[in-house]
């Protein structure tokens, strides 16, 4: 399967990290609002100085994903497009004849939850602003250049404004299953590449590349928020 989604004017983003006290990236959130805003009390998260990174699939599966679609516009928020943000807007937009189905038979069932209205008017347009998000987000840190895209940065060699297949960055999963096997190998070009996506027990560690989606969608599973800053 290859979904038709839109494609934002700018892939990349840049992120200088240098002017942020801390910086957190978060896993697949899944509409986990509640359980993301304890992690962030814990780690006293101070929203005038540090800066929240989510790795995408912020919507679908979870209680809160209207309320998740609000940090879109948070100053301390950024964000890079997750596989469940592609089905959303593809549905939307009536892009594939099966586009709705497979939202709905992939967790966006919620939508049908909201009354029509002005309240699901709102959530719409901030589904269909999550088109303009970028595929891959480069973090330049203090000490370190991060970057941040949903399931794979498909290049053995990253550089910011490469060509890359963006449906491979919201939707791979072949990278990820060939370092579960032993095989692949570090990317060059940054010091950190973090992802989501492919869910897992606890972080997962390989080379330069670690996956953090741990499952958070089911409320006994944690929410991974990683400190890179």
């Amino acid at each position: 399967m290859k979904l038709l989604v839109k494609q934002p004017e700018e892939v990349y983003k840049r992120v200088d990290g240098t002017v942020y006290r801390q910086i957190f990236v978060v896993g697949d959130v899944h509409g986990q609002y509640d359980k993301l805003m304890e992690q962030l009390e814990e780690v006293e998260f101070d929203r005038e100085n540090d800066l929240l990174v989510s790795v995408g699939d912020l919507i679908d599966r979870g209680p809160d994903s209207a309320k998740m679609l609000t940090l879109l516009t948070e100053p301390w928020f950024t964000c890079v497009r997750g596989n469940h943000e592609d089905l959303a807007t593809s549905a939307i937009e009536e892009l594939e004849e099966n586009a709705v189905g497979l939202w709905l038979y992939n967790g966006g069932t919620w939508i049908l939850d909201i009354m029509p209205g002005v309240e699901r008017d709102k959530v719409i347009e901030r589904l269909l602003s999550t088109a303009d998000l970028p595929f891959v987000l480069e973090i330049e840190c203090d000490t370190q250049k991060v970057v941040v895209a949903h399931a794979a940065y498909p290049d053995d060699h990253y550089k910011f404004g490469k060509k890359v297949d963006t449906f491979a960055c919201t939707w791979d999963r072949d990278r990820y299953l060939e370092y579960q096997r032993g095989g692949g190998k570090a990317t060059k070009g940054a010091d950190l590449f973090i992802h989501g996506h492919n869910h897992t027990k606890e972080v997962e560690f390989y080379h330069n590349h670690i996956y953090i989606a741990t499952g958070a969608y089911k409320k006994e599973e944690p929410l991974t928020l990683m400190k890179i800053q």
